[in-house]
């Protein structure tokens, strides 16, 4: 039976049974900061277990997605390492809110389970709470299990709260029996049944929870009025039983995410190797990574978004020791969109967004694993291998035949290899690598990241003794054969200190228990607390430098308010929906430290800053005194007006008033972010949500989730699409809803927004429909023109727009019209033939630069013969390092370095560029690179110590400077860098 037909059925039986049956929750918990995802079935139901809310029925069935990753439920570091973890599960249940109990939820579980699946009843045991000895009977009553099959299980496995205090009570739990055929169905003790089950041959399929008490703070136990059952059973096991395997991953349900994944990497899978524990790893994850980019999760560096970066970063490490260089996880993601797609409709509906941010994050982990990987072999040295090669090089100008023929030699001296005959007399007769001949093909020990990744995983993937198929790297065609492995002796602590997994973490991208993972399988510890520790050290750098420029300030705003007699509990009336001034009274004022003073008034028609819409300015007036109105704050339930006062200050009767020019623009801006977001939706796809936004009286930026920079042609597509809304001048509606019938409309809300009951919901009829507290104007025709000035990245997979609206939008096409006009002046030709001058001129310059290159290059060999003679010495190698100013930027740098590739022997070079853009270029023989030397690793840590980073190929790579006074320490650094690379080729 398959697993859709499997859920189907659980939600069908239900609903004949009188169950309402709900769909799917989201992942994210709404209004509950107590949980990071929704991880059982019952959190959509909480607060009614609670009493806080009714439900319109008494009875409920649910499939619900579940996360268990980070917080109290974290499962993630066992994934893929055992049958039954998983990230993402679902859970099906069915709930009582005060109608059945023990008796009917006992029948409904045994029915379904042996007449409606037609488990063998002979393969089910029951556990009860000890002291529950009703559901013991009930068991033995109802659903005529034999006395000696129900085992009394005390508060650990058997009793169920959902904090200290509050609703609790026993649960029974039904067991499949998993034993082999001889032993199975036997009679066994209560100890026996324990210790069975925990050697996995008894798999709990169903759990029943009997909410009948309330907990007191005293830890007392009082009898609830209205009991409640709440129960969950996990689709995966259940499929496992049902289709007579086991383990979850052998079902339907990961069959094809599974056969997607080998398919894309191209090993073969099974079950019981490393290679199958990384497959499993890429299936799990790329479920929970699909699922909760559906739900608004968004990988980030906190909260649900990290634990989500750190699922996704885990898989992309699988996927890399599965010699995988590029993005993989999207590709089994795309798998689970697939498979699951039809009975989670979201998939399918948020699919680009899905993808892109997958393989967006997939790309940016990527660009640092490498670095990373290198770094931490280094602090936390493993297993090492010991081989020897045949190298066949593929000459570059060889033809189709020429390199079909190497393939038929190589795979010649492969079998001579494998009948026995000598290996080092095969290398000295066939191989091409001169350093290997020498040595008779023998590299020495290694381990992970000193080699290219084609032959480093060949090498892994040997036994002692054994002869690899013929390997293809950048440097021909490899024969290799395992001579022997071992452990790096731990001549040092192992521990990984704080400030390494700090690095790792902070420069790398690596998530510290994914660290921690990778140190636990080497046999190191890591030291975590020192890792907090540099991690708050990092926060208080980040606090401090905050206070500095005074971002995040508290002044304790609250305190210190002095109420006008008679105004002490008065309601305040915020009138600035409707009113741009008010006659009005002083409820309470505060004298600010700054000299400055703050009013609260009964009704207030200024704007306080929210949703991203700035504070309106204004003045309030009184009896011989002027408030200068600065900022605009919420305080304790009111709004309150800040700024300077003129003339001698006391409550009373006031005049309050907004400045109405800026408030319009304001409401301008704010109504083209709605329309903007339409309009980004319909040019880039459904997959687009706000992040983000700010709303002033003179401009407007939008902050949206997309993958990758906008094209100019969707540029100028979004940017019609919303002047075509403005001068339709449709009327811009705006009602107060109940927020289940908002959301049933269509109304888009932000995820990180808490809503109330009530939600004030902004519409434009056949446009754009949103929740939002903020100004408006009337019709969109008010807004005039619609300019977008800039598109950018601001994060990874968000981008901004920043646009204008109305005066500002036309003085930007005055201003747009001047430049163009003085441009055109400039280079003596009339506007219209601007482009095809501005192309002549260029043309002219290239011609010059050209003539300038060839003077150059004549004085280039005098540059390159002194830089050859100032050559270092180092471990056998000859080094060059070079600090100029070179005016052909890293053209110039990369054509140096070819030449001193062609000229050093055997040997290093790094280059450093001190122009307008600091750059550093390394490269390395191709000697050196056969030892695991490369220019990618090497220009890295170079760059590194400036706070740069790049990378390149294994003989050229280049990298951005980051701090431009830290090159010469960079430079002087060379060596000690080298060194350690050079001593890793060696051993």
């Amino acid at each position: 039976m398959r697993a859709d037909e499997i859920r189907s059925q659980f939600l069908d039986y239900f609903a004949r049974q009188g169950h309402t049956v709900r769909p799917s929750a989201s992942l994210v918990p709404v209004d509950d900061p107590t949980l990071l995802f929704t991880n059982a079935g019952m959190v959509p139901f909480k607060k009614v277990f609670l009493g806080m809310e009714s439900a319109p029925y008494t009875r409920a069935s649910t499939s619900q997605k579940c996360v268990r990753a980070g917080g109290k439920h974290n499962d993630l570091e066992n994934v893929g390492y055992t049958a039954r973890h998983h990230t993402f599960f679902e859970m099906l249940g069915n709930f009582s809110f005060g109608d059945y109990f023990k008796r009917d939820a006992i029948r409904f579980a045994w029915e379904l389970l042996t007449d409606v699946y037609g488990i063998d009843r002979n393969r089910l045991w029951v556990t009860v709470h000890h002291t529950d000895d009703e559901a013991r009977q009930l068991w033995i009553e109802v659903a005529g299990v034999k006395p000696e099959r129900i085992f009394g299980l005390g508060d650990k496995d058997n009793f169920w709260q959902m904090a200290d205090t509050g609703p609790c009570g026993p649960c029974s739990e039904i067991h499949f029996d998993l034993r082999p055929e001889g032993r199975r169905g036997t009679e066994v003790t209560r100890e026996e049944f324990e210790e069975i089950g925990e050697a996995g041959e008894f798999l709990e399929i169903w759990n029943l929870v009997f909410m009948q008490f309330d907990r007191d703070a005293d830890g007392e136990l009082h009898p609830l009025p209205a009991p409640c059952v709440d129960t969950g059973m996990g689709l995966e096991r259940l499929a496992s039983v049902l289709q007579g395997v086991d383990a979850n991953y052998k079902t339907d349900l990961f069959a094809d995410i599974i056969a997607r994944a080998v398919g894309v990497v191209g090993v073969p899978y099974e079950y019981d190797t490393e290679q199958g524990v990384s497959y499993r790893v890429l299936a799990d994850h790329a479920r929970a990574t699909a699922f909760l980019l559906a739900d608004g999760v968004f990988p980030s560096n906190e909260g649900r978004g990290y634990v989500l970066r750190r699922i996704l970063r885990r898989a992309v490490r699988h996927a890399w020791l599965l010699g995988r260089r590029t993005p993989t996880l999207v590709e089994v993601v795309e798998a689970v969109i697939e498979r699951m797609g039809a009975v989670y409709p979201e998939l399918q509906a948020r699919r680009e967004y899905i993808v892109s941010n997958t393989r967006a994050e997939e790309e940016r982990f990527l660009a640092t694993i490498d670095a990373g990987i290198r770094l931490f072999d280094q602090l936390a040295p493993g297993r090492q291998v010991n081989v020897s090669h045949i190298l066949l090089s593929i000459p570059a100008e060889a033809t189709p035949h020429e390199e079909e023929q190497l393939w038929t030699k190589a795979e010649h001296i492969r079998q001579r290899a494998i009948a026995g005959e000598d290996f080092e007399a095969l290398v000295r007769e066939y191989s091409t690598d001169a350093h290997a001949k020498e040595y008779g093909g023998k590299l020495g020990y290694f381990g992970g990241g000193r080699m290219v990744p084609e032959f480093e995983h060949a090498a892994a993937r040997l036994k002692p003794g054994e002869i690899s198929e013929v390997v293809e790297t950048p440097f021909g065609l490899h024969i290799i054969k395992h001579e022997g492995s071992r452990t790096v002796p731990m001549n040092r602590p192992a521990k990984l200190s704080g400030a390494d997994v700090f690095k790792l973490y902070d420069t790398f991208g690596f998530p510290v228990d994914l660290t921690e993972l990778m140190a636990r399988e080497r046999g190191y510890e890591v030291d975590l607390a020192g890792f907090e520790t540099e991690l708050d050290a990092q926060r208080r750098r980040s606090r401090e430098d905050r206070a500095a420029s005074g971002v995040g300030m508290d002044d304790s705003f609250s305190m210190g308010w002095e109420e006008v007699e008679g105004a002490a509990g008065a309601e305040q009336d915020f009138a600035a929906y409707r009113a741009t001034s008010s006659e009005t009274d002083v409820l309470a004022f505060r004298r600010m430290d700054d000299g400055r003073i703050a009013l609260q008034l009964r009704e207030n028609p200024f704007y306080a800053e929210s949703g991203g819409q700035t504070s309106d300015r204004g003045h309030v007036r009184g009896a011989g005194w002027t408030l200068a109105v600065e900022e605009v704050r919420k305080v304790a339930g009111r709004v309150a007006v800040i700024g300077p006062v003129e003339g001698d200050f006391a409550p009373g009767r006031v005049q309050a008033g907004i400045d109405v020019p800026p408030r319009r623009d304001t409401e301008r801006n704010h109504t083209a972010t709605h329309l903007l977001h339409a309009a980004l939706r319909r040019v880039l796809g459904e997959h687009v949500h706000q992040q983000g936004s700010l709303v002033t009286p003179d401009r407007l930026r939008f902050d949206f989730t997309h993958s990758g920079p906008m094209t100019a042609d969707q540029v100028a597509e979004v940017e019609r699409l919303v002047n075509e809304a403005v001068w339709a001048n449709d009327d811009v509606c705006i009602n107060q809803m109940s927020y289940p019938e908002a959301t049933a409309r269509g109304a888009m809300a932000l995820f990180s927004e808490k809503y109330g009951d009530v939600v004030r919901v902004v519409e434009i009829p056949g446009v754009s429909m949103e929740l939002c507290g903020g100004t408006h104007v009337r019709t969109t025709g008010q807004i005039g023109l619609f300019r977008i000035v800039s598109e950018s990245g601001v994060a990874a997979g968000v981008r901004r727009v920043e646009a204008v609206t109305g005066r500002e939008a036309f003085e930007r096409v005055r201003r747009d019209e001047r430049v163009l006009r003085d441009a055109a002046g400039l280079l003596k030709t009339r506007e219209e033939n601007l482009i095809p001058r501005i192309q002549q001129v260029l043309e002219q310059g290239r011609d010059l630069q050209k003539q300038l290159e060839k003077a150059r290059a004549s004085g280039g060999a005098d540059v390159l013969g002194e830089m050859l003679n100032a050559a270092e010495t180092v471990d056998g190698i000859r080094l060059i390092r070079a600090s100029a100013l070179f005016e052909g930027g890293v053209d110039e740098m990369k054509a140096l370095g070819d030449k001193l590739r062609e000229r050093l022997g055997s040997g290093v070079a790094v280059l450093a560029d001190r122009g307008d853009k600091p750059m550093f270029v390394a490269v390395v023989t191709d000697d050196l690179i056969q030892r695991g030397v490369r220019a990618d690793a090497l220009v890295r840590e170079v760059a590194a110590v400036t706070g740069g980073r790049g990378g390149g190929k294994p003989h050229m790579a280049q990298a951005g400077a980051g701090d431009r006074e830290r090159m010469d320490e960079a430079m002087e650094r060379v060596i000690d860098i080298v060194r350690p690379l050079l001593a890793g080729s060696a051993a």
